[in-house]
Order: C-alpha cells, then sequence, then structure tokens
C-alpha cells in the first residue's frame, strides 16, 4: 500500500510504505548509471542511492531532508530541492555533480549554496 504526502511534514518517516530506506542516511546519490552520469564517492559513510524503481519522486524526499549531503546531477532532483520549501531550511551539504556536457554552468540560476564538483 502507498501512502504519498504531496504536501504536509516531511521531517515524519511516512512518505512511502514500499521505500526501504535507512533510519540514518549521510548522503543521498542521485545519478544516472544507465547513460553514463555516475557520481562515485569515497566515504565510509551511510549512502542512499536513488533508483528509478519508484514512480514517484516525492518518495525520496524524506530521505533526502535526513542526509547530511545530496549529491545530484543536474537533473529533476536538484529542481526539487530548489523549489520545495521544505528545503529551505536545509543544513546540510548540497553538491552538484557537473557530468551532463549541455548544460552550462551559467543554467539554471539555483537559489541554494551548492558547491559544484
Amino acid at each position: 500500500r502507498r501512502h504519498t504526502r504531496l504536501q504536509g511534514d516531511w521531517s515524519s518517516d511516512v512518505c512511502s510504505s514500499d521505500l526501504d530506506h535507512p533510519d540514518k542516511c549521510d548522503i543521498f546519490i542521485h545519478d544516472d548509471p544507465s547513460r553514463g552520469m555516475n557520481i562515485n564517492i569515497s566515504s565510509h559513510s551511510v549512502v542512499y542511492r536513488a533508483t528509478n524503481q519508484h514512480s514517484n519522486i516525492m518518495d525520496y524526499v524524506p530521505i533526502m531532508l535526513k542526509s547530511k549531503e545530496i549529491h545530484v546531477i543536474e537533473s529533476s532532483f536538484m529542481h526539487l530541492v530548489e523549489c520545495m520549501k521544505e528545503f529551505e531550511g536545509y543544513e546540510g551539504k548540497l553538491v552538484v555533480h557537473k557530468i551532463r556536457k549541455y548544460y552550462p554552468l551559467e543554467a539554471p540560476i539555483l537559489k541554494k549554496n551548492w558547491n559544484y564538483v
């Protein structure tokens, strides 16, 4: 049974009963290995790598909010963090991995304090 919250308290664990996620996630990663866009992080931290097995991007919001770091390619996950008010108070590290060759550094203009790699 799927419970998806489109608004409300995202700090809650209740988002999707079929999303297997750890209680503690140090680093959240969204990349696209099927297209050769890989984010490789050498770390002893707990890493959660988003897959495309879930049809709703919102299922990942609680995991992202609990993570100490969010690493993304130039993708819908980057825009999700930019647009949702729940991420306004996010105190973790935000990292965009510049993997897509057709994405110029200047575009899009991001409001959050992203680090570029």
